[in-house]
């Protein structure tokens, strides 16, 4: 029996004995979920895995073309929100992989109304409630409360290639009025992983945002109405996700787009809005700097009965324009992949079989879908 224990001993022991960089390698050749497994082989090991060098290490060796499905579905009997995550790897494929699962535990009687993906992290936030989840592993974490007598209007996701960071931006206002003229906004930033404090910078001029949040090489962007008085200056604000600076720059929109509410999208490491046309069709408005737009005319007629619904979501690193639409009725989610510049386009049908599960809902797309090994 004494030789078996030591037996068992050495064997753990010999774990250990491993150059560091060779565990290293052998560990970012694996999958997520998988190098979830190792954090219990050793305390070396695990403080491998936990590196912050290993964690900014880990993501290149996924694919950039990797279509990444994120779905919910409402439990009201304890309240949550359970999320299921597929990823589709090839364009070709019409059966995506189901990767991981997860909940969300809700506030009583609200919803999330905020959902993006940045670097691998989903953020979706509601209210006082924040959480990120990572897809690949389907290990979520609620963030700090951020503690104000101020209403958080909306909350950004942002990265920073630089320093490996993902941080959260919120932007706060009083609840209540306070006369004639218009309330500072206050502005703080929670770094994810490193402290859980809410950190204040220093941009106290009011303003509404009317888009969702981009980040794009470590600069969140977003446009917003600024005036002390009126909110009637339209603005681009920038987010320097790494030195944490928010500026606001003036800019001019381009003729048809609504400035109620403004989608934002990626394209080619610049900021694009699509507008659909008349036709059904659409165009795509690109910022190639504060006051000039080009513009790309989409010729592409997606299954016709349902093209008043289909939605642009991204650019895939190819350059191909990714439009999406969802049929609930026959539980699959087609997707359109279009290169203008050699005006063909592919369509794919990838069969979700949601209803299976009783997913509610419209599935949010995701592209170039990377595996992270944050949050294990």
């Amino acid at each position: 029996m004494r030789r078996k224990n030591h037996q068992i001993k050495r064997k753990t022991l010999s774990l250990d004995s491993f150059p560091r960089d060779f565990v290293f390698e052998i560990l970012r050749r694996l999958p997520a979920k998988s190098v979830a497994t190792f954090l219990l082989v050793s305390k070396t090991w695990e403080a491998i895995i936990r590196r912050h060098y290993f964690i900014r290490a880990f993501p290149f060796r996924s694919s950039p073309s990797c279509l990444l499905i994120a779905c919910n579905r409402k439990d009201y009997q304890n309240e949550c929100r359970n999320w299921f995550f597929m990823s589709s790897t090839k364009t070709t494929q019409t059966v995506p992989d189901l990767i991981s699962r997860t909940s969300h535990v809700l506030e009583s009687g609200f919803n999330y109304n905020t959902h993006c993906y940045v670097h691998g992290l989903m953020f979706s936030a509601y209210r006082k409630t924040r959480v990120i989840t990572n897809p690949s592993t389907g290990k979520s974490i609620t963030l700090p409360t951020l503690i104000s007598r101020r209403e958080v209007k909306k909350s950004f996701f942002g990265y920073d290639p630089v320093h490996g960071q993902h941080k959260i931006l919120c932007i706060s206002k009083p609840m209540y009025g306070s006369g004639t003229r218009i309330a500072p906004s206050d502005h703080r930033v929670l770094t994810l992983g490193s402290s859980s404090i809410w950190r204040n910078i220093e941009f106290s001029y009011p303003h509404d945002h009317i888009s969702n949040g981009l980040c794009i090489n470590g600069v969140l962007y977003y446009f917003a109405y600024m005036g002390e008085n009126e909110m009637d200056q339209l603005c681009l604000m920038t987010f320097e996700v790494k030195s944490e600076n928010l500026r606001a720059h003036t800019i001019t929109m381009p003729p048809g787009v609504n400035l109620g509410w403004v989608n934002l999208v990626h394209y080619m490491g610049k900021v694009a809005i699509p507008m659909p046309t008349r036709d059904c069709k659409f165009n795509l408005w690109v910022l190639e700097d504060s006051k000039k737009w080009s513009k790309i005319c989409l010729s592409i007629c997606p299954w016709d009965s349902m093209r008043r619904r289909t939605r642009v979501i991204s650019v895939a690193h190819t350059g191909e324009i990714i439009m999406a639409l969802y049929n609930k009725n026959e539980g699959c989610l087609h997707v359109v992949y279009y290169d203008h510049k050699k005006d063909t386009q592919r369509k794919v049908e990838i069969q979700c079989n949601l209803n299976n599960v009783g997913v509610s809902g419209t599935p949010l797309c995701f592209v170039d879908h990377i595996e992270s090994v944050r949050l294990l």
